[in-house]
């Protein structure tokens, strides 16, 4: 027996590596690529790479275009005391010269605070040259893109195991059918036998009755079956967002395409470097580091350089006397803003930490994860031997008893007891053999395949 069970448990052994081919993988990929959560997932995906670009893009200079016109009337006035000032002057040079070659008669002036039919059109070239909250910032949205593919693997993932387990439960309602109908050609058969020995007197009618009634019985079950299987149907279907009556191809040989098995050591150690869900908080722990170092740059003085060229004046002129260049640095360094910037250092700190015991959390779930869906399907496949050897003796003992009722040394009571068992057996088997199958497909999910 445990050399067979060896031999077993190797080939179903889960499907890792290159994985299973055919037609469940192609649903798979339909359905990964229809589902309607994974397409919101990559929308936030394509938000956030704009975002990077978005960041790329305040290292190159900005360009821009201004033209302003003022029109003004009244306000402030400036007094500028022109001829109180000069005239005194002019008058002593006069006086000291002989002459009067200086005016003395000017006026004092009063100008309109608001320049009045003013205009300023330039370009305007705004370049940065030193200042670190730039490329940390790009370094911070490039990280928290990679946060967002490993969120899509792990939906990805999650979708494909329940695509998978969806499909081996639809398959198993119709192996139970098929089991189920090959027990009502067996019973069919025991009604003609029957109708023979009470048409040749050699039975009472009450044997006829009693196969009828293991009919309607049998029919009832189908019915019931049949009944999950539309639901198991539609179910699949719906993870793969189509109508839920299309038909689903079944795949006949999907148990003989597997490969071998992982141990338990080496499905942990596979999950712990596979699974996206380590690389998503392992991500999101350096977002938090780029930011505590973001929040410590920023004591960094800032430094810009702008160049404008256009014109400036009064009239709306474009000749050489408006024409205007102008270059300059902008610096700026916040020297002290009341220990903000310590406290936000240290809520990144805090952060980072936080996320550190989470990832060691994770860790510790996914291995126990593993564990748990080796076990289970170790225990699906002792299972599984268990009761095909329990199908055998079932078939055995039916057989003997067909034959003996047959030659009418045994019971109706007895061969109908021996072909419910043998019914129950093989239903037992094909359940469990799907069992087998899904519990390699939570393994797999498991391991992060």
């Amino acid at each position: 027996m445990k050399g067979y069970f060896i031999l077993f448990f190797g080939f179903f052994g889960a499907l890792f590596a290159h994985g299973q081919q055919g037609v469940l993988e192609a649903y798979v990929a339909e359905g990964v690529q229809a589902n309607l959560g994974l397409s919101q997932e990559q929308l936030r995906l394509r938000a956030q790479q704009l975002r990077v670009a978005e960041a790329k893009g305040k290292f190159l200079p900005t360009v821009s275009f201004e033209a302003s016109y003022l029109l003004a009337r009244g306000g402030r006035d400036i007094e500028i005391p022109v001829g109180s000032l000069v005239n005194p002057i002019y008058g002593a040079l006069n006086e000291l010269t002989g002459t009067n070659n200086f005016p003395v008669d000017l006026a004092d002036v009063s100008e309109q605070l608001a320049p009045n039919n003013f205009h300023e059109t330039r370009f305007r070239v705004t370049q940065p040259i030193f200042n670190q909250s730039i490329y940390y910032n790009r370094k911070a949205q490039e990280s928290l893109v990679q946060v967002q593919e490993a969120n899509i693997k792990v939906k990805e993932q999650e979708v494909a195991k329940e695509i998978r387990v969806a499909y081996f439960n639809y398959l198993k309602t119709l192996e139970v059918l098929r089991v189920l109908d090959s027990t009502e050609l067996l019973l069919d058969e025991l009604l003609r036998f029957n109708q023979k020995l009470v048409r040749y007197d050699k039975a009472t009618r009450d044997v006829v009755s009693g196969v009828q009634f293991e009919l309607s019985k049998l029919n009832g079950e189908r019915a019931e079956v049949r009944q999950q299987s539309q639901v198991a149907k539609a179910y699949f279907n719906t993870l793969l967002n189509r109508d839920l009556n299309a038909d689903v191809t079944v795949d006949a040989d999907i148990i003989r395409r597997v490969n071998q098995m992982p141990g338990v050591a080496e499905a942990r150690s596979k999950a712990v470097q596979q699974r996206p869900e380590l690389t998503q908080i392992k991500q999101a722990i350096q977002a938090n580091q780029i930011l505590t170092e973001l929040n410590k740059k920023s004591r960094l003085p800032t430094l810009g350089a702008e160049l404008g060229t256009g014109f400036q004046g009064f009239g709306y002129k474009f000749d050489g006397d408006q024409f205007i260049t102008t270059l300059g640095l902008a610096f700026n360094w916040t020297i002290y803003e009341g220990k903000q910037r310590d406290v936000r250092i240290q809520q990144a700190e805090v952060e980072t930490l936080t996320r550190q015991k989470e990832e060691e959390m994770i860790r510790q779930q996914i291995e126990l994860q593993v564990i748990q869906a080796s076990y289970a399907l170790q225990a699906a496949t002792e299972k599984l031997v268990s009761e095909q050897a329990a199908a055998t003796s079932a078939e055995d003992r039916f057989r003997i008893v067909r034959s003996k009722y047959e030659n009418e040394q045994a019971l109706l009571v007895d061969y109908l007891d021996a072909r419910t068992k043998m019914t129950n057996a093989n239903i037992a088997v094909t359940i469990a053999r799907y069992d087998v199958l899904i519990r390699q497909a939570e393994l797999r999910r498991a391991v992060g395949n």
